[in-house]
């Protein structure tokens, strides 16, 4: 026989192609795919209507248009079509300087005040731009150095401010897009480069990780000009040229561990594209592989070895919690297309409207995988390319969008070609008018997510303001911001509080801080301010009447009442007491990369003890007694020690000044321990302090009615 009839076969071979081919057919798989994306970003359904939305309108239209697609092999003319042949320079000069624009404009305003993350990194940039002091690790997480010492470097050159610690970020971010652009234009069309840098340049994800003071946004400068430099040796002939390009890659992939920790992710993909175009392809050229990997290799394994002495930082975390971590990793791929499901009270640098990618934007990236499959890149090989990139995510404790910011620019390459094979289709003025109308509406898009809608996030505080971002320190900062301007420098001491994770208001206050920069002396300085407990306020009154508190949150409810800001004159009628608490304020910031270096999952028994090296500073004085023993009780917290926990605030008490907050707090101690009738002393203590802005009130009805059901406390 010479074959059996195959109606189906028939039918694809005769009218598949065509099918694919027509544009109607990829206007309809994209017009699915963008209500699909509109519906799952910007509406609230139930899991099952979202399961029923992804199912209907993108799985199953994705699966339809692939398997049609390899009927198509054959290079689809229409795909090399310039989509506009000549780009003026001119227009490109007033992108980049729009793209420009929208880094930089509300620089200080868009986010207000930094994160715990933001104001660590300044932390450690101020010590490497004024001491020199340098790590190839920072911090309990073993974090790499190069973002630290490149803002530390612009530190130097331009001071320390708000301004400049989100400067540098927006100047990487900058650079990101122009070393994408003169890489594409190495690999791909001038209509293709200028689609991908453009949507590189003004969308949602990349304008918002140039806004963070982080080490993600270094990833992605780094992963762009590593990009360009591959392109460079990829059109490079000469063999002198080939070997050197080589050396400068593998130096640049080897720089780029010390730049975030997925920097991992795509160094193996770096090395193996390198592999393959070189060494597997001709084995007289594995002299450039070499040139290549052995200055990588050498450079990680330098990193390495000082990651390792820390216990391996964030890889402790690695396959100790598979569960968690894997809800980790879904929720950072979620985030990209359609949003974060995580509670509204996480921050996690997550997107707040929709995904990282709008609806129009993750459509077109959806329709670029089926035109690039169609055009011979394998869709297995996009599928491995994209898990690859987001496996830090999954592999890492935590949640961190930033931990898959490398898969960025595959997405927006991946759209890229999206919108050039759906804009190829149409002829005349359709074509301007079609791209002009997609980059405008995705354009409009993004603006409103990170200009109106991340922005409103810290419109009200204590609605959507969350534990990372500090009101208290951002309310302190404009008060001393406007006392340096009108009296000059002075003292600024926020470290006498029981946790100083927090080094926001160090950083910011640190141009004007005696207690901090050598280079403004004691005798310049006319105040001194304190971050204190607002229960503090009546006797730091009485010492020093002529001081001036200012409650800084009472508006948030905290159930210790919050911080107040205690500004005295300096050297003011008692200049020895004044003098003592600078000097034990000093000794507390001492400890700050104590506390970096030993905080989350780590034993705080070095700080501990480190801190009673200092009790000397604050024997004998009501005030500094009751700090230390605040700051005591907080690391024997920290290490579950209760009992210690419970001696350290009694002393706090008896050795200190008795206050709402310490009885409140010890209250809380002993009704965990089941013994009320001690607890209802301590709440009602708390109540007759004066003043008392506590939670003891609401506490004493809770024990009130575990008392009647007999409901024992959690531990």
């Amino acid at each position: 026989m010479k074959g059996t009839f195959n109606p189906k076969a028939v039918f694809l071979k005769r009218f598949g192609a065509s099918l694919l081919d027509s544009p109607p057919f990829g206007w309809l798989i994209f017009g699915f795919f963008l209500a699909a994306n509109l519906s799952l970003s910007y509406f609230s359904f139930s899991i099952e209507n979202r399961l029923w939305i992804f199912f209907f309108g993108l799985l199953i239209p994705f699966i339809l248009s692939l398997g049609i697609s390899p009927l198509t092999r054959a290079a689809d003319s229409r795909s090399r079509v310039e989509l506009f042949p000549v780009f003026p320079g001119l227009i490109l000069i007033l992108l980049g300087i729009t793209a420009v624009y929208l880094r930089c404009t509300q620089l200080t305003a868009l986010s207000r005040w930094p994160l715990e993350d933001e104001a660590m990194n300044g932390h450690y940039a101020i010590g490497f731009a004024e001491k020199g002091e340098w790590q190839l690790t920072y911090e309990f997480s073993g974090m790499p150095p190069l973002y630290i010492w490149g803002l530390g470097v612009c530190f130097k050159l331009f001071g320390i401010s708000l301004e400049t610690l989100w400067l540098f970020p927006a100047v990487l971010s900058c650079l990101s897009v122009f070393f994408v652009f003169s890489g594409a234009r190495k690999f791909f069309s001038e209509s293709i480069s200028v689609l991908f840098s453009g949507l590189m340049a003004f969308s949602f994800w990349p304008l918002y990780a140039g806004r963070f003071s982080v080490q993600g946004g270094l990833l992605v400068f780094w992963e762009c000009l590593a990009f360009y430099l591959l392109g460079l040796f990829w059109k490079s002939r000469g063999e002198n040229s080939r070997g050197r390009l080589s050396l400068v890659l593998g130096l640049c992939a080897g720089i780029g561990f010390y730049t975030f920790t997925s920097w991992a992710i795509v160094a193996f993909l770096l090395t193996l594209f390198m592999f393959f175009i070189t060494a597997f392809q001709d084995r007289k050229q594995w002299k450039l592989f070499l040139f290549f990997f052995i200055p990588e290799l050498f450079l990680f394994l330098i990193l390495a070895a000082a990651t390792l002495s820390q216990r391996g930082g964030h890889f402790q975390y690695v396959l100790q919690n598979p569960i968690g971590i894997s809800l980790a990793g879904l929720n950072d791929t979620l985030s990209i297309f359609w949003g974060s499901p995580l509670k509204p009270n996480l921050f996690a640098y997550r997107p707040f409207w929709g995904g990282f990618l709008n609806p129009l934007t993750g459509a077109l990236f959806f329709w670029g995988t089926v035109s690039l499959s169609k055009r011979g890149l394998a869709l297995w090989k996009q599928i491995f390319l994209f898990f690859i990139l987001i496996l830090p995510g999954f592999l890492t404790g935590g949640l961190d969008s930033h931990r898959v910011i490398q898969v960025m620019p595959f997405l927006f390459l991946t759209a890229a070609y999206g919108l050039s094979s759906l804009a190829v289709s149409l002829r005349g003025l359709l074509r301007p008018l079609f791209l002009g109308t997609v980059l405008l509406v995705s354009l409009g898009l993004d603006v409103r997510h990170l200009f109106t809608v991340y922005h409103s996030l810290w419109d009200k505080p204590f609605d959507t303001w969350f534990s990372s971002k500090s009101v208290e320190r951002l309310r302190a900062n404009e008060i001393l911001g406007e006392l340096n301007r009108k009296q000059g420098a002075g003292f600024v001491l926020p470290d006498l509080v029981p946790d100083i994770y927090d080094q926001s208001l160090s950083v910011t206050t640190y141009p004007f801080n005696a207690a901090e920069n050598p280079n403004v002396s004691n005798s310049s300085a006319s105040w001194a301010a304190f971050l204190v407990n607002v229960h503090f306020q009546p006797y730091l009154n009485r010492i020093f009447p002529e001081g001036k508190p200012v409650r800084l949150a009472g508006d948030a409810g905290f159930p210790d009442g919050g911080l107040m800001l205690f500004i005295a004159p300096f050297p003011g009628p008692r200049p020895e007491i004044l003098s003592r608490w600078i000097e034990a304020g000093k000794a507390a910031h001492s400890l700050a990369e104590m506390v970096y270096d030993n905080h989350d999952w780590k034993n705080q028994r070095p700080l501990a003890r480190a801190l009673s090296d200092f009790y000397p500073l604050f024997r004998g004085d009501p005030f500094l007694e009751s700090c230390f023993w605040e700051k005591t009780a907080e690391y024997d917290y920290h290490d579950r020690l209760l009992e210690s926990h419970l001696k350290d605030l009694e002393t706090a008490i008896q050795r200190g000044i008795p206050t709402a907050h310490l009885y409140n707090g010890l209250g809380a101690l002993y009704f965990r321990k089941g013994n009320y009738p001690k607890a209802r002393e301590l709440f009602l203590k708390a109540l007759q302090s004066n003043p008392n802005y506590t939670s003891a009130a609401a506490a004493l009805r809770v024990l009130e009615e575990a008392e009647k059901t007999g409901e024992k406390a959690r531990d």
